[in-house]
């Protein structure tokens, strides 16, 4: 293979995506060829950076995705010859690098609901619709937050339909959540006890502007004890 000819294939050698014996000529070619070296550990550095730049998968994710797959996808061979060589060398390792990212993060949300709903013994149907409800253009949407960095979210919809996302809560010993409304004249009503972290379903009345989330013993009818989470819905 000629100089430009393996030039070419550095972009996917960058990220292990060539054949053995295209592997192999990479390999001789680099003993000689200084710039491809720089070139290569170049990719490498940019590859890495992208690899690392969000939080790794939530453990048991990958499992679930690798144990649905029927079938294993052919090794990728690239055949690209064209002029411009070190172009067609980014060009396909950005666009491999991209997907690669692209993945990362859509495992890492997809294993984060999939944990919420476990964790707070949801089923998937209320997970769907608090999804539509977040983009349904007449609900109302409170990003509740606490001294201590705690966040939920809570939506509720023009017929008082409401879902409140707190899979992030942690998880409680011999206590319960439980949420509440606050109208703007200051009347507080409570709109359910969660048992854990999770996402659940709740009605309010259309007059609700604040939700917050307070820690109690049992169910009560006021809080007990300040707010762990407030938020204002808009």
């Amino acid at each position: 293979m000629t100089h430009d000819e393996l030039q070419e294939l550095l972009g996917a050698y960058a990220i292990d995506a060539v054949e053995r014996d295209e592997a192999a000529a990479v390999d001789a070619h680099l003993l000689e060829c200084p710039r491809c070296r720089a070139e290569v550990a170049e990719l490498r550095e940019m590859a890495a950076l992208l690899a690392h730049s969000g939080a790794d998968a939530p453990d048991g994710v990958w499992d679930r995705i690798s144990s649905s797959l029927t079938e294993t996808p052919p090794p990728l061979r690239l055949e690209v010859r064209r002029p411009r060589q070190r172009l067609a060398s980014i060009v396909t390792f950005a666009a491999a690098a991209a997907v690669i990212v692209v993945l990362a993060i859509s495992v890492q949300r997809l294993g984060s609901q999939v944990d919420d709903l476990e964790r707070g013994g949801q089923n998937a149907t209320v997970a769907i619709a608090a999804q539509d409800a977040m983009t349904s253009p007449d609900a109302r949407v409170a990003r509740l937050t606490g001294p201590d960095g705690r966040v939920a979210v809570a939506v509720v919809r023009a017929n008082g339909q409401g879902y409140f996302l707190g899979g992030g809560l942690p998880v409680l010993d011999h206590r319960i959540y439980q949420l509440w409304g606050a109208t703007s004249s200051g009347q507080i009503a409570s709109l359910g006890t969660l048992p854990g972290p999770g996402v659940y379903a709740f009605t309010a009345d259309p007059s609700v502007s604040v939700v917050m989330v307070t820690e109690e013993a049992s169910p009560v009818l006021s809080p007990t004890s300040a707010a762990i989470a407030t938020g204002t819905l808009a």
